[in-house]
């Protein structure tokens, strides 16, 4: 599973969300990337998902959520339900 985190330097949402996916991550076993959307390059990877906002989770190249942070328990049944658990 190929999971990548989204966030913005001056994103208010975004350390909470890094906080949630991080402890997700490191129960389940699961390695994620995050890119801060801080240069031209990582702005081209952005809109690749058509994401406009932060914080923006994308799991096997699906956008997850964007601009929110959904809770501790919907993002774990999420990726829980990814792992065909």
């Amino acid at each position: 599973m190929k999971v990548v985190l989204f966030t913005a330097p001056n994103c208010p949402r975004c350390p909470l969300a890094k906080e949630i996916v991080s402890k997700i991550c490191k129960e389940l076993n699961i390695e994620y990337q995050e890119i801060v959307v801080d240069s031209e390059d990582k702005i081209v990877d952005a809109l690749m998902y058509n994401i406009y906002s932060f914080p923006a989770l994308v799991i096997d190249d699906e956008v997850i959520f964007q601009g929110e942070v959904p809770s501790e328990d919907e993002l774990r049944k999420i990726f829980l339900q990814k792992l065909g658990k």
